[in-house]
């Protein structure tokens, strides 16, 4: 038996697993800044959290949490 064995596979498939992070990381990185762009756009502002963290904390859903005049354009 080799010395190689884990039991979440062989050493070289988590050596194999663990090159790939980067890239892992760096599409993450990517769709998370597409999504605050693209969220920004919509609301009109940098801080749209505020607004879903607001409405929560006022009891309202996240179906709810935004009325139409918080959103850019109206």
């Amino acid at each position: 038996m080799s010395n190689d064995w884990s039991p979440i596979g062989s050493t070289p498939a988590i050596k194999e697993f663990s090159s790939m992070y980067p890239i892992v990381f760096g599409v993450e990185n990517a769709l998370r800044s597409v999504m605050a762009d693209y969220l920004e756009e919509t609301f009109g502002r940098m801080d749209w959290r505020t607004l879903i963290r607001d409405a929560r904390a006022n009891g309202l859903d996240y179906c709810r949490s935004l009325n139409a005049s918080d959103r850019k354009g109206n």
